[in-house]
């Protein structure tokens, strides 16, 4: 009971952790890409001021229309509280592109759009230059593609939870390893010419009883267990020597002990057989 408790406590400090680790790698990666939508927008309202101080909208349409190439979705220029040129990528709905001054200098959210995905939408303020340096003559708005911060984010958290499963399993593993099968205790147990008897502890080999030391009995009552089946040498050796008082070297002594007290030829056994490379089985 006290080991499920220390696992279930552990599982939740490590999806503890796990959360926390996602949530600063999320805030990271998304604060690299807001810092990089708002120097773009820095950039282009830039050229743009430029443009509007010589009055020369032919500059100032080109620099819209090379803003939206790349990650930038769509540029917008608004001087005197209307709309003055503005470009979006092809395919682009779902987005207000309505007059809506900047709170502040700039103003920066992560929208959605159908079919394209997230998107770092930054309004900036422009001011003019030379004689009207100072002076604030609208804003422009770009909308840079965030695509690639959300499919970060999402493979960051497929690997978290991936992680922790994978970490809580060995824990739990680690903690409740898998039990040898245990031996049916008390009744009479037969395997073909073989007859364990349980309760007296005693082992009749064709019918005649066989003189078996307590080890030697456990042993072979193991083997008996799973007729057929493969056991490694340290799965005998845990089940049989559960504290580990044996060796590795002296598991296969009893095993050449037992068959010589149950085996018509030990050179050539029947019951005991050896499965190179794996370990030994029992025959019935």
């Amino acid at each position: 009971m006290r080991v499920a408790l220390v696992v279930f406590l552990a599982g939740i400090a490590l999806a503890s952790g796990l959360w926390a680790l996602n949530d600063t790698m999320g805030r990271v990666i998304w604060g690299s890409e807001i810092d990089k939508a708002v120097l773009l927008s820095r950039i282009f309202a830039d050229q743009v001021s430029l443009a509007l101080s010589v009055g020369d909208e032919v500059a100032l349409g080109w620099a819209v229309r090379q803003a939206v190439m790349g990650e930038i979705l769509y540029a917008q220029v608004v001087t005197d509280g209307a709309v003055r040129v503005q470009d979006t990528v092809a395919g682009l709905r779902g987005l207000d592109l309505s007059v809506s001054p900047p709170q502040g200098e700039f103003e920066v959210r992560v929208v959605s759009l159908p079919g394209i995905g997230h998107c770092v939408d930054v309004k900036r303020r422009l001011y003019g230059r030379g004689e009207a340096a100072g002076v604030l003559l609208g804003y422009v708005r770009v909308g840079i593609s965030a695509r690639r911060a959300a499919s970060a984010c999402g493979y960051l958290k497929l690997g978290t939870a991936l992680g922790g499963a994978l970490l809580y399993g060995v824990l739990a593993f680690g903690l409740f390893p898998p039990r040898p099968p245990r031996r049916k205790e008390g009744g009479e147990g037969r395997a073909g010419e073989i007859r364990i008897d349980a309760e007296r502890k005693e082992v009749f080999v064709r019918g005649k009883a066989v003189n078996l030391s307590p080890k030697e009995y456990e042993l072979l009552s193991f083997l008996a267990s799973s007729p057929g089946r493969v056991f490694s040498v340290r799965e005998i050796r845990d089940a049989v020597w559960p504290d580990g008082s044996a060796s590795l070297e002296e598991v296969k002594r009893y095993i050449y002990l037992l068959r010589r007290k149950i085996e018509e030829d030990p050179r050539n056994p029947r019951h005991i057989l050896t499965v190179k490379g794996f370990g030994y089985r029992f025959e019935p």
